[in-house]
């Protein structure tokens, strides 16, 4: 229904409905880049980190993940250039400053999910990753 709506609006995004994991867990991983829009049918993409402004580290294991069996096994230096050469080419620090300004990821929940726990755990995340959000926009609180 969603879906149907941003589509009929002309509006890019992507539906998690717990799946296909690799594939949602990179999807969850890039949700807090600028425009993006995200809708989740159920416990899609746990376990995988949202980053203001997108997560080098999943999109280099994306490209590693044929080349090495885990990611423990990838050389920490060709795993540090690589994540340093993502964040610098898709600009995600600056990305995250503009997506914390603009009041950070935004989390909208149509229905309690059967589990109410889990709902509650998605007001939990959302509440921390916008204190966060706001902690990093003020002076005293560096960014990395």
């Amino acid at each position: 229904m969603i879906a149907g709506l941003l589509e009929k609006r002309g509006i890019p995004h992507q539906v998690l409905n717990a799946k296909h994991h690799q594939r949602e867990a990179e999807i969850v991983a890039q949700a807090g880049r600028l425009g993006a829009v995200t809708i989740a049918t159920n416990m899609a993409g746990r376990g995988t980190d949202i980053i203001l402004g997108g997560n080098p580290e999943a999109m280099a294991w994306a490209q590693l993940q044929e080349k090495y069996p885990t990611r423990l096994e990838v050389p920490q230096e060709e795993w540090d250039t690589l994540v340093r050469e993502i964040e610098q080419r898709e600009q995600m620090k600056a990305e995250g400053r503009v997506v914390a300004g603009m009041g950070g990821l935004h989390i909208v929940g149509t229905e309690r999910h059967e589990a109410g726990e889990s709902t509650s755990s998605f007001a939990a995340v959302a509440a921390v990753r916008e204190t966060l959000a706001a902690a990093a926009s003020t002076s005293r609180w560096k960014t990395t």
